[in-house]
């Protein structure tokens, strides 16, 4: 019986980590971009850019809409 329910919270665990990961990456991003915390928040994007999926173009985006120009002409680079 209790290896039937430590298997169940298991399963729960995983599942509700698979949704909620990707949520808790973008807000991340978003909370290092909001921060102007520019270069920290790339390095965030490039480890997570699988993870991420669909949401890792508009995170970059994002990011690129809230640099500098100078910035912006670093991180284009990067990210071509």
């Amino acid at each position: 019986e209790n290896a039937m329910s430590e298997t169940l919270i298991v399963n729960y665990l995983i599942k509700g980590r698979v949704k909620m990961n990707v949520e808790e990456l973008v807000q991340k991003a978003k909370d290092l971009i909001g921060e102007g915390n520019v270069e920290h928040a790339q390095q965030f994007i490039e480890e997570h850019k699988d993870e991420l999926g669909e949401h890792y173009h508009k995170i970059t985006a994002m990011l690129a809409d809230t640099t500098t120009d100078d910035l912006f002409d670093k991180i284009k680079g990067l990210f071509q």
